[in-house]
């Protein structure tokens, strides 16, 4: 044998003998040819160098495992092929709240962790794991120590030994606060769309051609269309060429980002038009070019209808001055005149035209200057009401009364004249002061006021409780006509009131009469005709009672109820604007934001602006009850699946703590009920017993009792409780209880509930044995026969 082939078999030898790399030379000597010992004395340092490398490799790259396995940020799990626990890291613990000691060794199923719905599918996975099939990742539920709920998402993998399953190892993220942020997300989508949809005003949204792209409910209303025939239509259909024009000019303008609001008049599908205020947000590209045109139009038909009454208003008292027998004169503050009545103008055979801008004094008693003593002069320097006597050569006596007139800034605009003839009031005055003795101490003593006025209805005589009461001496009042003591809102009512008079019939009626210091004192009017002896009429004598302390505690009640009133619509008012507008670009921000921290921050804002629409929704509803436009409308439902459906987001959120079972009742419960409304009153009546119930031991029970004609719908919690004298004042408006776990009632929410289900012809009552007792709030339906 050659030594070359000799050393061959030597290295196969030595392969063959693999177990004795780690022993001495002189150990396997006998079995080695003389010429191979130095030979086989390196090759076994080699072997026994390679050795010890290997295990101490094989030591390494089990501590940096080791290392690894335990300073994951994820949750990491070995389970054996029975599917008991062989090892597992910290986070594990973290997440589920159980020692190493409490995991290791259990079968997975017994540890706690999961739900028990759950575990069937668990268990299939796991059998399909161990046959080498694929386990794409999945979503997991856990329980941890606490009863809190924690989302995974977990992925198994195989670890093999010859080919033989040894070990499952299972690797899960948590995935929790991503879950509820979709969540949060979600419903606060669906609460957006839910405002948006309910709006009393029209929204809209146009693509870049004019095309309507997107409207809510309010829209379809107010133009009289069905959906199919708005959407995607021209804008410019909805429009005539008027309206088209001014719209096409806005949009421009907000091309340019000119954003203001304009009145847009509509053409609706019968032909009546309806005019709206629209408030623009169009949507930009980052290139600042426009993305859609978004606005929200309100409707204010009602108020272009106030404009048309307000200018019918004024016809109707200028009409009234133009009935006048006296001359009414409107002059500047140099005397030149502004406006005249019908007689002023026939006075002097003048059309009014002819009048205006002349000055006063230059037309009737045709003088260079002002007249001495002119009432107008006196009341435009004096800011106050003045007035004269003056008597003409041709023996006719005038009273002249001027009052002036002041802007909105309490500054001097001008003056008003008034002009007649009083020569046969003087006459008048002049025989009734002859009979005025014969009744003067029977009405001197009385407490109410006495007026008796001629048959022009001039005042001839007032007792002293009438001057006393207008603040005048009693001078100051005869021979004035009564249209001077009667403002001039209810001056039609009195002058109908005094035509009776002259067919000599006699009325009791509340009027209101001017002070001297023209404030209104309110008063009961009993006035009876005076007849002569031949039947002729004389006059009128009028007797009045005030009532003003009587008014006055009215109107302390009616300014109380308008406050509370200006409340409510301010907060709905000023609510809805913003929000509307804050969710709208928030939500907006959402569909572009990427940083999952900047979600966060905008979900939170999403969802205070939700406690906010909540709370504008709520005060919306008060202020239709105190107006009497609270409605209902009632339809066909099924009440178990109605409050199935209603639970589920609570279900999610509140796990293991509010409990609906129907199962045993065995037929469906159908009621005649408003959707929406009874969705704000389990609302309401939920989210107090939520916030009156403590976290960690947290039950709400919903029950259902069946009657012959009422359906009991039973909501039970074991929190704060309520004392018995509270019981039935949790329904009154703007009162709340605080309690140790909630102080931030605001008192509507019950409130609001009770009339709704006051408006469906049922019941909503309360129950507690006390603080501490927990609360049962009891609604009863009319119960739909079939």
């Amino acid at each position: 044998m050659s030594s070359f082939t000799s050393f061959i078999d030597l290295i196969l030898f030595l392969d063959n003998r693999i177990v004795l790399l780690n022993m001495r030379i002189d150990d396997i000597s006998e079995d080695i040819p003389p010429q191979f010992k130095n030979h086989v004395k390196d090759l076994l340092k080699q072997y026994n160098k390679k050795y010890r490398d290997a295990m101490n490799a094989l030591r390494e790259s089990e501590e940096k495992y080791r290392m690894l396995f335990e300073e994951a940020p994820i949750l990491i799990i070995l389970l054996d092929t029975n599917g008991r626990i062989i090892d597992c890291n910290d986070v594990t613990g973290t997440i589920t709240g159980l020692t190493k000691k409490e995991i290791l060794g259990k079968h997975y199923k017994k540890i706690g962790i999961f739900l028990r719905q759950d575990l069937p599918k668990y268990v299939t996975l796991f059998d399909s794991c161990l046959e080498g099939s694929d386990i794409t990742p999945i979503e997991v539920r856990i329980r941890d120590k606490n009863d809190r709920i924690h989302y995974l998402e977990a992925f198994s993998t195989l670890i093999l030994k010859k080919d033989e399953v040894k070990t499952i190892q299972v690797i899960a993220h948590d995935i929790t606060k991503r879950k509820l942020a979709e969540e949060a997300l979600q419903t606060s989508k669906e609460m957006y769309r839910t405002l948006v949809e309910t709006m009393k005003d029209a929204v809209g949204i146009l693509d870049n051609n004019g095309l309507i792209i997107y409207a809510n409910k309010r829209t379809f209303e107010m133009l009289g269309y069905s959906q199919d025939e708005v959407l995607h239509h021209p804008v410019t259909d909805f429009l005539d060429e008027e309206n088209q024009d001014i719209l096409r000019k806005q949009l421009f303008k907000q091309r340019e980002r000119i954003i203001e609001n304009y009145e847009l008049r509509w053409t609706r599908k019968d032909g009546s038009k309806i005019n709206t205020i629209v408030s623009p947000k169009p949507q930009f590209h980052e290139d600042g070019t426009i993305n859609t045109y978004f606005a929200v139009v309100t409707d204010i038909t009602e108020c272009k209808q106030a404009e048309e009454e307000l200018e019918r208003t004024k016809n109707e008292r200028e009409q009234i001055l133009n009935s006048l027998v006296e001359h009414v004169v409107f002059q500047d503050l140099l005397q030149r005149v502004l406006w005249a009545n019908k007689s002023a103008c026939q006075s002097v055979d003048k059309k009014l035209d002819q009048l205006v801008g002349k000055y006063c004094y230059e037309i009737w008693p045709q003088r260079r200057e002002p007249c001495i003593g002119c009432p107008i002069f006196k009341a435009i320097n004096t800011r106050k009401p003045q007035e004269n006597e003056i008597t003409t050569p041709d023996g006719r006596m005038w009273f002249i009364h001027g009052s002036p007139v002041f802007d909105n800034n309490g500054k001097i605009i001008g003056a008003v004249e008034t002009t007649l003839e009083i020569t046969k009031r003087k006459k008048a005055e002049n025989e009734l002061r002859e009979s005025k003795e014969k009744y003067k101490m029977l009405v001197e003593k009385l407490r109410e006021g006495v007026l008796l006025e001629d048959v022009g209805g001039f005042i001839s005589f007032v007792n002293p409780r009438t001057a006393e009461m207008l603040g005048y001496s009693e001078n100051e009042l005869l021979g004035k006509h009564y249209s001077f003591l009667v403002p001039e809102e209810e001056l039609d009512k009195i002058k109908a009131e005094s035509s009776k008079r002259v067919k000599g019939i006699s009325s009791t009626y509340e009027a209101s009469l001017l002070a001297k210091d023209n404030h209104c004192i309110p008063v009961i009017v009993t006035t009876t005709s005076v007849i002569s002896p031949e039947g002729e009429f004389k006059g009128a004598l009028s007797v009045f009672t005030d009532i003003t302390e009587r008014k006055l505690i009215e109107e302390e009640r009616r300014k109380l109820a308008e406050k509370q009133r200006e409340f409510m619509d301010q907060i709905a008012h000023e609510l809805r604007t913003p929000l509307t507008v804050i969710k709208g670009y928030t939500e907006f921000l959402l569909t572009r934001e990427k940083n999952t921290e900047n979600k966060h921050i905008l979900n939170t804002i999403m969802n205070n602006v939700a406690r906010l629409e909540e709370l504008g929704s709520s005060v919306s509803d008060l202020y239709r009850i105190e107006r009497g436009k609270f409605e209902v409308f009632l339809e066909k439902m099924e009440l178990c699946g109605f409050i199935s459906e209603f639970l589920e987001p609570y279900r999610k959120l509140y796990e293991g703590q509010i409990y609906f079972d129907s199962s045993r009742l065995k037929n469906q419960i159908f009621i005649y009920g408003d959707p929406k409304r009874l969705n704000n009153v389990l609302n309401n009546v939920l989210d107090n017993a939520i916030r009156n119930t403590p976290r960690e031991n947290r039950r709400i029970n919903l029950e259902l009792n069946l009657t012959e004609q009422k359906v009991e719908l039973i909501v039970i919690d074991n929190g704060a409780g309520i004392k018995p004298e509270n019981l039935d004042k949790i329904f009154d408006k703007f009162t709340s209880f605080p309690t140790k776990y909630d102080i931030t009632g605001t008192g509507i929410g019950l409130y609001l509930a009770r009339k709704i289900i006051n408006a469906h012809n049922g019941s909503i009552s309360a129950y507690s044995k006390g603080e501490d007792q927990g609360t049962e709030i009891k609604i009863k339906l009319p119960r739909m026969r079939k």
